[in-house]
């Protein structure tokens, strides 16, 4: 075995040195014979190698030069001297052959390393030099899924470090940064912030969803600043689509803050304002500076140009905050299927709520109980409870709840959600617990979140603001308007303007 190993290491040398010495001497035909025993005759069958006398068996040395032969006085050279000649086909095909073994055998074994270790990478993208910039999207997948496995047990030390990684190992990948932003609004939430931003910047195709993630995020926080700048910036995008999304949030965030500034900003300039929202942000603006009587006028007729399905809903919304429940209903009446079926079920159930209707507001609740309960009538029901507390209706949904329970999914998560923060808010602890049973059931939630949220409602020291638990638990964007209205720690603006 030694000696094998020595002819190995030898063969690896001689490939090279004696092809090099054979090239030299044929392009110097005068020279001495690099290889022949200069004792010999140099003649065909008759002469000696040199260049194979030190090799634990000479016969391994054909590998380098096919012209030592064996003959029955013993391994010689089958050419004259002069016709000596290099093999550089062979040292190519044994270099080529072995690197092309040992690369094979490398990348097997790396990808056998990979693949064990759990990252989903392909042979290709190991193998492939082009191809390598895939391992370290495979290896960030990787940690991608582990944070959310670590998400789904909670430990969010865990899922921090899982995705940090991987967004050091892929940063331009949209779904990583994603990830790490959600998460680091809980804990780092400047961190957050600069990287909604980025993605922002980065990735204009995933506008919308960023957009939205992040005013959720700062709207948990209460940083209406930002939430100003956000949805100024994305209303002027022109987006059809959303612009009733964003006028809504800059609407509340500068109630919220007291500050007029951007709605007159819009008003001012510089380019113009469509007319429903002109229409829309006058109207609000005459709220705000008590000039209600002139703003009622101006809320109580059709608005011809209102192509936006928020504009009817928003003046129905603010006669409702004015005070003028029975001009709300006319206005739902005028307006039709122009008001989406569930903010028409919403807004008559407040007016009816503000009347004191409560038998026409039991009928609808009724009619809307009736089918098998499903997550979005569930969500409108709880949300209007949290506006308009009353037991008698709380007490029919969740009989109605008991009777036909909701499953504890995702896609009823919202509606688990509602109901959960409106017994808290009616003082029903009993119904609030049995609502955090439920959710805490679905995958959005976290027992530690749940048990924050009814310590709150149940006023447990140390006093806490509603802005230290909205971060940590997904809500629809009405309850959380309703609770930062209710219990936000700054200093929100009724709709006349008047601080609450």
């Amino acid at each position: 075995m030694a000696g094998w190993i020595a002819d190995f290491f030898r063969l690896l040398w001689a490939l090279l040195y004696w092809n090099g010495r054979k090239t030299l001497f044929r392009l110097r035909p005068d020279s001495r014979c690099p290889c022949q025993s200069v004792s010999d005759s140099g003649r065909a069958f008759e002469t000696n190698c040199d260049a194979a006398l030190m090799w634990a068996r000479p016969g391994r040395f054909r590998r380098v030069c096919p012209l030592l032969v064996e003959t029955p006085d013993g391994l010689r050279c089958s050419v004259n001297a002069a016709d000596v000649r290099p093999f550089w086909g062979r040292a190519f095909g044994f270099y080529g052959t072995g690197l092309a073994t040992t690369y094979l055998v490398t990348t097997l074994l790396v990808f056998a390393a990979f693949r064990g270790i759990g990252y989903p990478v392909s042979y290709k993208a190991v193998a492939w030099p082009p191809a390598w910039s895939q391992i370290n999207m495979a290896r960030a997948r990787y940690f991608l899924k582990k944070g959310a496995e670590a998400l789904a047990t909670n430990n969010i030390k865990g899922a921090l470090f899982s995705l940090s990684y991987a967004y050091e190992l892929a940063p331009g990948d949209y779904d990583i940064g994603f990830a790490l932003a959600s998460l680091w609004q809980i804990t780092q939430p400047g961190l957050s912030d600069r990287l909604y931003a980025r993605l922002l910047a980065e990735h204009p195709a995933k506008n919308d969803r960023t957009a939205d993630a992040w005013h959720r995020a700062l709207l948990a926080r209460s940083d209406y600043a930002q939430i100003k700048e956000l949805a100024s910036a994305q209303f002027r995008r022109n987006d059809p689509v959303h612009a009733g999304y964003w006028m809504n949030a800059l609407l509340f965030a500068t109630r919220q803050s007291g500050d007029d500034v951007p709605l007159r900003r819009f008003i001012a300039g510089p380019g113009p304002l469509a007319p429903q929202w002109h229409r829309v942000v006058t109207a609000e603006l005459l709220i705000r500076t008590g000039q209600e009587g002139q703003a009622i006028a101006g809320l109580n007729q059709i608005w011809p140009d209102a192509t936006d399905p928020f504009v009817p809903y928003f003046q129905a919304k603010s006669l409702l905050e004015l005070k003028q429940p029975r001009l709300t209903l006319d206005l739902i009446t005028k307006y039709g299927e122009r008001i989406h079926d569930d903010e028409r079920y919403a807004l008559r159930l407040d007016a009816y709520a503000q009347l004191g209707w409560l038998s026409l507001l039991d009928s609808d609740v009724a009619l809307l109980l009736t089918p098998r309960p499903t997550g979005p009538i569930m969500e409108l029901l709880g949300t209007h409870l949290a506006k308009y507390p009353n037991q008698s209706v709380l007490d029919r949904v969740f009989a109605r709840l008991e009777a036909a329970p909701l499953a504890a999914t995702a896609e009823n998560h919202n509606a688990l959600a509602v109901l959960f923060c409106a017994a808290g808010i009616s003082g029903d602890f009993k119904k609030m617990h049995a609502a955090a049973l439920l959710l805490d059931q679905t995958p959005n939630s976290s027992p530690l979140t749940i048990a924050g949220f009814e310590d709150f409602f149940l006023g447990k020291p140390p006093p806490r603001h509603i802005e230290a638990f909205l971060p940590s638990l997904p809500l629809p964007l009405d309850i959380t308007y309703i609770l930062l209205a209710r219990y936000s720690a700054g200093h929100p603006v009724s709709p006349a303007g008047r601080r609450s």
